[in-house]
């Protein structure tokens, strides 16, 4: 294995389910990744060794044969074992279709972990995407890309791994899911959320904190937030104008919220992170 590579694609993000890139990474011991927040999802395969994921609070050590994943708009962070750091592969993706195939295999924000039935299928198809050498035909590279990246997923679908038991998951969370991050930033209200999804209020908060493993208001605050600190990082934007965009009524609430989030105010915040997120 080489010590460090990745690949990146030029996909048409038209497509229901596309690849982005793809790596393979050695690291050294106690090497820290995060914490970051990402607007597509990232399989990460360990292939030998250990380490820790930590994401909603949350720590899960992990060992060779296993894998987890990065969800969009999820502040996540990895750590290799200071004994035996990990070596990892990973796939990027994204696409219409992506979220609801993890959920139908139960793997979601609050189950990323998976126990891979076939861990050396999954390494396998990795390595085949690390060994590919690119055709002159575009058409050609696309086809084996989709084919490569469809039959990764169906390995975890197989796995049911996320629950450890292939629970599918609501139609109508997902709807819910999808829909708060498709308009977080419209000032969107768990109401209106459990209205598109058809269910009474607290029934649908109960059962999307089952699914997701936080309530709807907190997802949305999670997407505003996360999002937030990206503007913030990565651009100029006044205040005022960034918290209406969030869909916050004035920059009063935005930087309240954000000075309890963060324990910085948001100008604090960019001057410490800017070009970092």
């Amino acid at each position: 294995m080489e010590r460090s590579m990745e690949t990146f694609l030029m996909p048409d993000t038209r497509d229901e389910l596309y690849l982005s890139y793809y790596g393979q990474h050695r690291c050294d011991p106690g090497l820290e990744y995060g914490p970051a927040v990402r607007d597509h999802y990232l399989l990460v395969y360990v292939s030998d060794g250990g380490g820790v994921y930590q994401a909603n609070g949350k720590e899960t050590p992990l060992r060779g044969g296993e894998s987890f994943v990065l969800f969009p708009n999820v502040l996540t962070r990895y750590k290799a074992d200071l004994m035996e750091p990990w070596d990892y592969k990973w796939i990027a993706f994204s696409g219409a279709a992506a979220g609801p195939i993890l959920n139908q295999a139960g793997i979601t924000t609050a189950h990323p972990v998976i126990r891979h039935r076939r861990p050396e299928r999954i390494s396998a198809l990795i390595d085949s995407l690390l060994d590919y050498e690119p055709a002159r035909d575009e058409k050609t590279d696309r086809l084996f890309y989709s084919g490569n990246l469809r039959l990764l997923l169906a390995e975890l679908s197989r796995d049911g791994a996320g629950t450890g038991g292939g629970r599918q998951v609501d139609n109508r969370m997902i709807a819910a899911r999808n829909f708060m991050q498709q308009h977080f930033d419209n000032n969107i209200t768990a109401s209106m959320v459990a209205e598109y999804a058809g269910m009474e209020r607290s029934y649908f908060t109960k059962r999307f904190k089952a699914e997701f493993g936080r309530s709807p208001y907190d997802y949305i605050l999670e997407l505003r937030l996360a999002k937030g600190k990206r503007l913030l990082a990565q651009t100029d934007i006044p205040v005022e104008h960034l918290a209406l965009l969030l869909g916050f009524n004035d920059s009063f609430h935005f930087s309240n919220f954000f000075k309890k989030r963060t324990g910085c105010a948001p100008l604090v915040y960019r001057k410490q992170n800017i070009g970092m997120e």
